[in-house]
């Protein structure tokens, strides 16, 4: 409320003019006593000279400064509460509270917190003269920060504060860079401040403040910048993206229960799965082609030598190219000859006269089948389950399995043969371009760009990804496929790690 001032009188009283009017006065037929000053009448502001009041609200008609009320000078001015230990009455006499005196802000204004409530205080409901009462605050809350608190006597503490001013106000326990203590994180790690002004310590288990991630708890963040099964790494509760950079890879081979592919950057071998025959850990070097079987690989290096390694060790000098491995021995075309090495208990690494000049072949676990000159396909190994019986047709490739054989026909359709367990000889009806056969199920690609499997369904083998790759490799019991852009996806068991790709 602001100070009530009296309004001046529409013209100026000079003193020459009241002494005019005494004068006048005198002269009349009245008493003098009828303008005497009467108690009554006495107001603020007002002084009685010659016998009437004068309004003194304009005090340079006295010629004096001008004075204004002052909030803290202990004098009850107009439009003031209180003042210092001044008031104008008890906690009762003024209606804020059953008994008491009322305190006096720094804005003379009551403070009712000193004042003992009324009975009512305490229901839970907002009663005359209560600012809150127990839980219920009367619909108030801090705009910025922090909270209020109801005091015993229904009157708010205040605890709010403005988080993110740099100053530590109220409740918070941190802002900007000013802690409460420095020390509060027992583990050693410095604290940081988290955007609702509290502490939090890196390290502890829980995201918090400022924190993206705690040890293993990534937040929810997965990769931005591509890389399929990349997962960003938590430093210092802080996401690292720098492990979602893509690894690039030019080839790609699943043997039995391993894989291992060729980096584009240093075109050195990566592999990864079981290793119990060594068949993981590859020699260094630069290679450009690689193959393998259940328990080995064979590759060809930069230089033209070609090496082996896992449960088949060898390597030899002369230039090779087209690998492809079976269960236990490996193909390739060595000095312009179709070469095999490796078991030879089904003979499946005797090649004929007549397909030595072939470079288009396929190696099951013990056969190998290779195509002639005119499109044909012949095979030879092992043939339990008819897997040798070629059908009639002209063929432009062909891989085999455990005991059945798969190749795709000139007109773009997959013909299989030998064991029809687990739907290994039924391929989805569609035209294809390219085909890996593993132990008991295959895998192709469509013309369309799109990979369908077939045959032993367990452990998810037969359920590639949507992923649009160019080239894939069936397994034991898994595939990979090497998209465009050469990242690595596999499916199916997860044994050992072998869907693990980097």
């Amino acid at each position: 409320m602001r100070p009530l001032f009296y309004p001046k009188p529409p013209v100026k009283m000079t003193r020459f003019f009241l002494f005019s009017i005494l004068s006048l006065s005198l002269s009349c037929s009245f008493t003098s006593s009828e303008f005497a000053c009467k108690e009554g009448d006495k107001a603020r502001g007002k002084q009685c000279e010659k016998g009437i009041w004068i309004t003194l609200d304009s005090q340079h008609d006295m010629g004096m400064e001008d004075t204004a009320p002052a909030c803290g000078n202990n004098i009850l001015d107009e439009g003031e509460e209180c003042d210092g230990v001044l008031t104008r009455g008890t906690c009762k006499m003024l209606g804020l509270g059953e008994s008491g005196s009322p305190g006096c802000t720094t804005m003379c204004r009551y403070d009712k917190s000193t004042c003992i409530p009324t009975k009512s205080c305490g229901n839970g409901k907002i009663d005359p003269l209560e600012e809150c009462d127990g839980t219920n605050l009367n619909g108030k809350m801090c705009p910025k920060g922090g909270s209020l608190v109801c005091n015993p006597n229904c009157t708010l503490k205040n605890n709010c504060f403005e988080c993110g001013n740099g100053i530590l106000e109220g409740d918070e326990q941190c802002d900007g860079n000013a802690f409460s203590n420095e020390n509060f994180c027992n583990n050693g790690n410095a604290p940081s401040c988290g955007s609702s002004c509290r502490i939090a310590c890196c390290g502890d288990g829980v995201i918090e403040g400022e924190e993206e991630c705690e040890g293993e708890d990534l937040g929810g963040a997965v990769c931005n910048m591509g890389g399929i099964n990349k997962a960003p790494i938590c430093r210092v509760c802080q996401i690292d993206m720098s492990s979602c950079a893509p690894t690039i890879f030019s080839a790609i081979s699943v043997g039995g229960a391993h894989s291992c592919a060729i980096l584009i950057e240093d075109e050195s071998i990566k592999c990864w799965g079981k290793n119990d025959k060594g068949q993981s850990t590859p020699p260094s070097g630069a290679f450009k082609e690689i193959a393998c079987g259940s328990e080995h690989c064979c590759a060809i290096k930069t230089n033209n030598e070609t090496m082996c390694w896992g449960a088949m060790t060898m390597a030899f000098s002369e230039p090779a190219k087209n690998l492809v491995s079976g269960g236990f021995h490996t193909c390739a075309v060595v000095e312009s000859n179709l070469l095999c090495w490796g078991q030879d208990n089904e003979g499946q690494s005797q090649v004929a006269d007549i397909l030595k000049s072939s470079d288009n072949y396929g190696c099951g676990e013990y056969h190998t089948c290779a195509l002639k000159e005119d499109a044909s396909i012949q095979c030879w190994g092992w043939d339990r389950d008819g897997q040798l019986d070629v059908p009639e047709g002209s063929y432009i490739t062909v891989d085999g399995g455990l005991a059945h054989t798969c190749a795709i026909q000139n007109d773009g359709k997959i013909k299989c043969w030998g064991s029809a367990l687990n739907s290994r000889l039924s391929p989805p009806e569609d035209l294809y371009e390219e085909l890996s056969v593993g132990k008991e199920h295959a895998c192709a690609i469509s013309k369309s760009g799109v990979t369908k499997c077939w045959g032993r369904s367990g452990s998810g083998r037969t359920n590639p990804p949507s992923t649009r790759f160019k080239k894939i490799s069936a397994g034991g019991a898994h595939a990979c496929g090497l998209t465009e852009a050469g990242e690595i996806q596999c499916w199916g068991s997860a044994l050992d790690g072998r869907i693990d790709s980097p």
